[in-house]
């Protein structure tokens, strides 16, 4: 059962939806917005340290076409099991 309100309570509030904010349309200006490329950004974790940066490009391919992708490196340039894919 729902939980009940205390009388004088003052969450009435909780019932109404969040305004809706502003959508910008910046697809007219040609330019794309850190907003953007993050909504196709992927982080992957959990990569074994012999993974290489065409194996993962090959297996990530298969769910789109890759615009970047970044493997994270140690200070002695060897992978520390995550990555950054961005898509187009």
């Amino acid at each position: 059962a729902p939980a009940k309100k205390a009388a004088g309570s003052d969450d009435e509030d909780d019932d109404k939806p969040a305004p809706k904010k502003a959508k910008v349309d910046d697809e007219e200006k040609g330019e794309e917005t850190a907003a953007d490329s993050e909504e196709l950004t992927v982080f992957v974790g959990g990569l074994p340290f012999s993974c290489t940066e065409e194996q993962l490009k090959k297996d990530f391919t298969e769910c789109g076409e890759i615009e970047k992708m970044k493997m994270l490196m140690n200070d002695e340039g060897q992978p520390k099991g995550i990555a950054f894919i961005t898509y187009t």
